[in-house]
């Protein structure tokens, strides 16, 4: 019984160790099926080092990217797929990518320009001052592989002649500089413009002469110098010596003058149809109503121009304007009355109204010239018959008291039109006021400063019968009288 027991024992023994020994065989088998999945995970996930993940190229360079890998594991470096979206030709910040099987690595490649552009310049640079400098006068070439900006290192003043050193900057869109130098000279010119062609010349009266005939201006730097030439105390209606002044300019301001003389023959001289005296029966009194005025002064200038006299008939009307009046009688015109008012409601409403209208204006004149006028004009003349609605007959009374009174009235033989309108063509007036051949040439015009164009057409109407033999006077009261026939 204790035998088969014992056996019974060592049986179970010898199964113990048999199961442990397959356990343990089981357990070994199953370690190394583990280390062999270990080994191939390492395989297939390879380590790759790289030298730098970070790392700079020149704009316009290149670099070797393979040379950045340091080391691979479970693999070599010519096994290592590399791959980039650099542009070497354009600043920034691009990826490099390492992979080998299931593995990838990553670096920053950084392309930026430290690279100045090239700059040359031209040795030396001369000009004038007046000319405008930019840094295109001084480069030669300017170039680099981004945009380049060229500007003056200094905001330099180039306004005086003299010798300067310029600096000229080249910058690119990164940054980078070069500066260069070079020489500027700068010229001003001091030789003045010549004039030539100018001569002493002699014309006979009533005769004009274009000064600028024949005279030329030159110069050695302006192709364009100016020429003024003055002749304001020329006239041709005066006989005399005149000199005519004139002055070249180039755009330097240096200025040339030189003078030229002008003799004007006199009438007597001139005349072809006998002696002077044969035209002293033709004569022309011109009339002027309704002063004073800025025009006034106008008309007294081209009077002054052709050195003849005239009548002003004057108003109280446009009081700032008297200073005109004592003008006109000082050089020598004749000043009448032609009311104070001029207004026909007023004047012609009875004799007693006239004359302390009348009385008024000659009080206005005698303060300004020192002396009592007895020239007058009716306003509408006498022969008006606008008077009749305001007092019957009381033109025919007045024309017969005003004579009695010391006064000598004036009517005219010749309108020039003028008082139809404003701004009456001056062909017009010319052709009324020229449309005369009498002996005798009473011509009305006006004066106020609506009749801009009576004194445009003033100078024409003077030359036209000068022309003809005419001479002008004011009128006085020994003058040629001319009446028309009353109406009231």
């Amino acid at each position: 019984m204790k035998n088969m027991e014992k056996k019974e024992e060592t049986k179970m023994k010898k199964l113990f160790k048999i199961g442990l020994i397959i356990f343990l065989c089981l357990a070994a088998a199953a370690a190394v099926c583990a280390g062999t999945v270990i080994f191939v995970n390492n395989y297939n996930n390879p380590k790759i080092t790289l030298k730098s993940e970070e790392f700079t190229a020149e704009l316009g360079g290149s670099l070797d990217l393979e040379a950045n890998i340091e080391s691979v594991k479970m693999g070599s470096a010519e096994d290592v797929a590399v791959e980039s979206d650099v542009n070497y030709n354009e600043p920034g910040t691009y990826t490099v990518s390492y992979s080998l099987r299931n593995s990838t690595y990553y670096a920053a490649v950084t392309v930026e320009d430290t690279t100045p552009p090239e700059l040359e310049l031209v040795d030396s640079v001369t000009d004038y001052v007046w000319d405008e400098l930019s840094t295109g006068d001084f480069v030669k070439a300017a170039s680099d592989l981004q945009e380049v900006s060229v500007y003056f290192k200094e905001d330099y003043d180039f306004e005086e002649a003299g010798e300067y050193t310029v600096t000229i900057v080249a910058e690119d869109a990164s940054g980078n500089k070069t500066e260069a130098s070079a020489k500027l000279t700068r010229l001003t010119d001091t030789t003045p413009p010549v004039i030539s062609g100018i001569k002493d010349i002699t014309t006979e009266y009533g005769k004009k002469v274009d000064f600028s005939s024949g005279v030329t201006v030159t110069d050695d730097i302006d192709e364009n110098p100016t020429l003024s030439i003055n002749s304001s105390s020329v006239s041709f209606y005066i006989a005399g010596t005149y000199t005519i002044t004139y002055t070249a300019t180039d755009f330097c301001g240096n200025t040339t003058t030189a003078t030229q003389k002008l003799t004007v023959k006199s009438k007597s001289v001139m005349s072809s149809s006998g002696s002077s005296s044969d035209t002293e029966d033709k004569i022309v009194y011109l009339t002027f109503d309704d002063g004073p005025s800025a025009n006034m002064g106008k008309i007294l200038d081209i009077l002054a121009e052709y050195d003849i006299k005239a009548t002003f008939f004057v108003t109280g009307n446009n009081a700032s304007y008297r200073s005109m009046i004592t003008r006109a009688y000082n050089e020598g015109h004749s000043i009448g009355l032609h009311s104070y008012t001029h207004s026909y409601k007023t004047i012609y409403s009875s004799e007693d109204a006239f004359f302390e209208d009348l009385e008024k204006i000659a009080s206005v004149v005698e303060e300004l010239t020192g002396e009592r006028t007895n020239l007058m004009r009716f306003p509408g003349g006498s022969s008006n018959t606008v008077s009749k609605k305001y007092c019957t007959g009381i033109m025919t009374r007045l024309t017969q008291a005003v004579e009695d009174a010391g006064y000598v009235y004036f009517d005219w033989n010749v309108s020039s039109g003028d008082a139809s309108g404003n701004n009456v063509p001056v062909s017009t007036i010319v052709a009324n006021s020229t449309s005369s051949s009498a002996s005798r040439i009473n011509l009305l015009l006006h004066s106020t400063d609506a009749k801009d164009t009576t004194v445009q057409a003033l100078p024409q109407i003077i030359e036209y019968y000068l022309e003809k033999g005419y001479t002008f006077k004011a009128l006085t009261d020994q003058s040629y009288v001319c009446h028309h026939g009353v109406n009231n």
